[in-house]
Formats: structure tokens, sequence, C-alpha cells
């Protein structure tokens, strides 16, 4: 048995749900439960009344959201319960107020607020949701694992002050990803300009077209590959396979007829998007061996 599956639940290792999701009913109601021991009432030890921490969570969330936590019930009467405020808001309510109540614990208790955020974020991992916090409560979108091991592997490749102009175009792919509806046009221009800055940085070229990547990359790798001729095959697939997503990006940048591009749909941005962030890390590596 694998090490990584021992002790862990069965759902958790044995069923995968395939894409992640905006919204789940059992992360609404184990946030409520975190929020439940997060934010007790008030008790009397025997001496004095403790804090009222859930009073003050309500009256932040209030105060900030503008929505009353109360419920009314069938008999008329308001009740304070978070599994049913979290039942009834929005999603974005919903992620407003998980960064609202981190902001709460870290400023108006001075309590470490680390517990809270991880736990959170164990939720939306284990519930498959597609967000993630930062290390203040900030909650963002993720687009999927593989395309966030893409993404990470890209500017891994883009370390060397060299390129940093290139990881500058990188960053900004992820906050048009950020942005409430996403904007796909604006993250592919980016994922090109990351190419298109890294391409000119290696061929000291004035632009990036299919033609001068063919041109320019095409000798370089019957070059470095000169010793294995399988290589050099596969390399130059690669190579045309790169041409082409500089053609079909091309569309995204300048659409015919039209003052600006229509938005392209999710699964074509994604590709669009993850295929050019492979070819920048691929373009990197081509120009660390051409240096040595």
């Amino acid at each position: 048995m694998e090490e990584r599956s021992v002790g862990r639940r069965f759902s958790h290792v044995y069923i995968h749900i395939e894409g992640l999701l905006k919204d789940s009913p059992k992360a609404r109601f184990r946030i409520a439960k975190l929020c439940e021991s997060t934010f007790p009432t008030s008790k009397y030890d025997g001496r004095r009344h403790t804090t009222d921490y859930k009073k003050v969570a309500i009256n932040r969330i209030e105060r900030e959201l503008g929505i009353r936590f109360a419920s009314k019930a069938v008999s008329g009467t308001f009740h304070e319960y978070w599994e049913w405020y979290f039942n009834r808001i929005t999603v974005s309510e919903l992620l407003d107020s998980v960064t609202v109540l981190a902001d709460e614990i870290r400023s108006s208790y001075s309590r470490d607020v680390s517990r809270f955020i991880t736990e959170v974020q164990r939720i939306f991992r284990e519930e498959s949701l597609a967000y993630e916090l930062d290390e203040v409560g900030g909650v963002h979108p993720v687009v999927d694992s593989a395309f966030g091991a893409t993404k990470h592997s890209a500017i891994a490749a883009l370390s060397s002050p060299r390129y940093a102009a290139t990881a500058s175009n990188v960053e900004a792919i992820d906050t048009s990803l950020k942005m409430i509806p996403p904007d796909y046009k604006a993250a592919i221009r980016s994922s090109f300009a990351a190419t298109e800055n890294l391409f000119k940085l290696m061929y000291s070229l004035p632009r990036l077209d299919s033609k001068s990547a063919g041109d320019r990359i095409g000798p370089d790798q019957q070059s470095l590959y000169k010793d294995s001729p399988v290589l050099q095959s596969a390399s130059s697939k690669l190579l045309e396979s790169f041409k082409d997503w500089i053609n079909a990006v091309h569309f995204y940048r300048h659409e015919e007829g039209v003052e600006e591009p229509t938005q392209p749909s999710e699964e074509v941005a994604i590709l669009l998007i993850s295929q050019g962030l492979s070819f920048v890390r691929w373009l990197a590596q081509i120009d660390r061996l051409k240096q040595t």
C-alpha cells in the first residue's frame, strides 16, 4: 500500500471529481461547522462572561458585506445560525465571508489566523472547489491542478534576471484569469506576449510569427540535437506545433472585422494558455542550451 494513502479517507484517495466545482453544499456546511468552533458564543466561566466571538463576527459580516446574518424561521422569529447563513448566500458572498472572517480573527482578536485559513483551504481541496486562499485569507480562483503545475513550471524556468520581463507577462496571465468573469482574451494575449518577449530576446527580432519561429528555432534544434536524428525529428514536430499555436492565438489578438475579439470558451482558452506556458518553458530551456 502506498504511504500517501495510509490513514486517508476512501473518497479522498479513490474517488476523483472530473474538474473543479464552483459551489458545494458539503463545503458550505463544513465551513459553517468550522465557524461554530472558531467563533464561540459568550459563556460564564464562574467569574465573568467570556467574549462573544460569534456576535462580533456577525457584526463584522453585516457591516462589511451588507448582508443580514439572521434567517427568519416559519414562526417569524429570527435565528442566528451559521448553517442557515451559509446556505442562503451566493457563492461570491460565501467567498467574501471567508475573507472578512479571516480578517476579523487577525485584526480584532489578534489571534493566529493560519489555522482558520488552513482549514478552509482543506475544505476547498477535499470538496474539489475551484478556489484557493492566500496567506491572509484572500480567495482566488483556481483553474485546475494540471494548469497550476504548468504555470509553476514555466515560472521556475524564468528564475534568471534575464527573463524578468517574460516572467512579468506570465504573472499577468494569472491576474486576467482571477477576474470575475475571467478575461480569457487578456490571458491569451499575455501568454503570447511572454513567448514573444522571450523569442525576441533570443533572436533580436522585432516580433514573433510562425515564419520567423521556423526560420530561427529550426536551425538551432538541428544544431543542438545533431547527435540524435530521432531527437531532431521529434523536436521539429514540436516546432510545427509551436507555429500552429502562434497562428491559433492570432485569432484572439486580431479578429477580422471587429474592434475587439470575442471571448473564447473556457476549454479553448485554458488549452491555448497552457500550451503557451509550456512553450515559454521550452524556449527558456533552448535559450540556456544555446548559451552553454
